[in-house]
């Protein structure tokens, strides 16, 4: 059999070396373990890519944050409508990702868009390229409306209990 191995020494098993110069290397390697984060060249920044990313983030957050609030399961494909007009076509261009992070099956884009009844809007503000957004998801067929408005009220009287408790 084999020697049997001497336990390290706690500061052996955090810290096994004290010599900067073999932090950086291992087994005769510069490691980037401790190497500076490199810096990112000038001429890589794209500003207007980074508008646009944040506005498509920030469309798939809504859309998402509907899904969460009024409780529609994933696997239920919603329909979008966004009420918008300038920068809108991002959203044509970029659709396939909306519809697949989003779990959208429709996404309709027009300047005007008359809201269904049952419908949710989420508002996105201005932003330099875009001007201000309605997202409009009709929740017929995927929420029960009746149930979510007991739902709602029964949490405002909680909110609302909680309220007065605090007054006092």
């Amino acid at each position: 059999g084999s020697p049997p191995r001497q336990a390290a020494r706690p500061e052996q098993a955090v810290h096994p070396s004290t010599h900067a110069q073999d932090e950086r290397r291992v087994e005769g390697f510069t490691t980037i373990m401790k190497a500076a984060w490199p810096e990112p060249e000038s001429a890589w920044a794209d500003p207007a890519a980074d508008q646009a990313f944040a506005r498509l983030e920030a469309v798939v957050a809504e859309v998402r944050n509907i899904r969460a609030t009024f409780r529609v399961p994933v696997k239920e494909k919603m329909t979008l409508l966004v009420q918008g007009r300038q920068g809108t076509e991002l959203l044509t261009q970029h659709a396939a990702i909306i519809q697949r992070l989003g779990a959208v099956q429709e996404l309709t884009i027009q300047n005007k868009i008359d809201r269904p009844s049952g419908s949710v809007v989420s508002h996105l503000g201005a932003q330099e390229g875009f001007d201000s957004w309605d997202l409009i998801v009709p929740l017929a067929g995927l929420v029960d409306l009746a149930i979510e408005r007991q739902r709602i009220e029964k949490e405002l009287k909680a909110l609302e209990s909680r309220a007065q408790a605090k007054k006092m």
